[in-house]
């Protein structure tokens, strides 16, 4: 009783899920949701206003790539954890949630610009 069982840990890997990491990736892809929202809310979207809210999205596609090519390289050499490997997909689909709200911003609130 007095053996101490020892269970296996996952290898800390911060170059994907390090607090600095999902912290910039998690308040990156939440503010990137503020511009669209207060466009939406006050009911008029000038040109300026749609044109940023377009470009948007650009900001999360280079952390995205970064991050899945820093996934890839480590799955190529046989260092990603399964564990890692879904904290990329889960980062990637957080990150992606911008571009998808964008998509359909652009086919549905098609306006009249003011």
């Amino acid at each position: 009783m007095g053996e101490h069982s020892e269970t296996p840990c996952v290898e800390a890997n911060p170059d994907i899920a390090g607090i600095g990491v999902m912290i910039a990736m998690i308040t990156q892809a939440a503010l990137s949701f503020v511009p669209p929202t207060l466009a939406i809310l006050d009911r008029r979207i000038t040109r300026e206003e749609r044109e940023q809210i377009i470009v948007l999205p650009w900001g999360n596609l280079v952390l995205l790539c970064s991050l899945l090519v820093t996934g890839v390289s480590q799955a190529r050499s046989n260092s990603l954890s399964a564990y890692h490997g879904l904290m990329i997909s889960t980062l990637a689909w957080v990150l992606e949630g911008n571009l998808i709200s964008v998509i359909l911003y652009s086919t549905m609130f098609q306006r009249p610009l003011a």
